[in-house]
């Protein structure tokens, strides 16, 4: 299988069936990998909130579900995210 970064790179409702398709196939071998792209979808959605509850709930949720994850980045970035609010 070749890999290709536009799986990751790319919005999720752009994506062509086969890139959906490398992608969830590639989520799905590699875990930790899995991990980062939640959190990237996370801070889409986190940025394109409208109101300031919606966001300041989200945000909770996410860092709590960092929190829980056993991947050292994630972890540091669940400790640098709250800094940045």
């Amino acid at each position: 299988m070749i890999l290709s970064r536009w799986p990751f790179l790319k919005a999720p409702e752009k994506l062509s069936s086969k890139q959906q398709a490398q992608l969830d196939s590639l989520l799905q071998r590699f875990l930790a990998i899995s991990e980062h792209h939640w959190l990237k979808e996370r801070l889409r959605t986190l940025y394109r909130c409208t109101t300031r509850i919606a966001g300041e709930t989200l945000f909770a949720s996410m860092l709590l579900a960092m929190e829980e994850s056993e991947d050292v980045p994630v972890l540091l970035w669940a400790r640098t995210l709250p800094s940045w609010h």
